[in-house]
């Protein structure tokens, strides 16, 4: 009886967890810096493309549609209530160009559609906001690459401490199957 109140208590902290990462996602305001670096972002989108591959190898593409997406989200803003858009996951829509266009074009004042999301939880919401504030998709990326391999050296130096050398190297080599050049490089493979 104790563990199935446990794993209730757990899921619907999970939950309300969930939520409130979105909630102070939407929150933080898109400012001009934000802005800023949003067009930067979109600039090198578009000089890179939908699905550049980053070497001459099998399955070192990325995946910048769907990164523009998720810029796109994070980057929204407009009036309506707040938790209308945590729910909704709005964002820029210009009904003839693609993603990456949507992304850059709306941000310089053309006229977009407001399509929702809602769906999916956008838990990379404040992260990425977070990051924009910072700096720029570039920026973004060394970021995610820094942070890649600091887990990768955590897991694999934990493995060993723990004396599970097989499951170190089972592990680098699902690793290194996984193509870690898309991975440090695509915000949607980061996951």
């Amino acid at each position: 009886m104790k563990k199935s109140i446990y794993k209730i208590i757990s899921v619907l902290g999970s939950v309300f967890f969930c939520i409130l990462l979105s909630v102070l996602g939407y929150a933080f305001p898109v400012t001009e810096t934000i802005q800023k670096h949003v067009i930067e972002s979109g600039e090198q989108l578009i000089q890179e493309g939908y699905y550049p591959d980053i070497m001459a190898l099998y399955n070192t593409r990325l995946d910048n549609f769907t990164d523009a997406i998720m810029i796109n989200t994070a980057s929204f803003t407009n009036s309506s209530p707040l938790l209308e858009r945590v729910f909704a996951n709005y964002r820029y829509d210009i009904s003839d160009k693609g993603q990456i266009e949507d992304l850059y074009y709306s941000r310089l004042g053309e006229e977009a559609d407001i399509p929702s999301y809602s769906r999916y939880w956008h838990g990379y919401v404040p992260f990425l906001k977070l990051m924009l504030f910072f700096t720029n998709y570039h920026g973004i990326r060394q970021i995610n690459s820094i942070f890649q391999m600091l887990i990768f050296v955590l897991i694999i130096s934990f493995l060993v401490k723990r004396k599970n050398v097989i499951y170190g190297l089972a592990y680098t080599f699902c690793w290194l199957s996984l193509i870690p050049t898309a991975i440090l490089f695509s915000l949607q493979y980061s996951s």
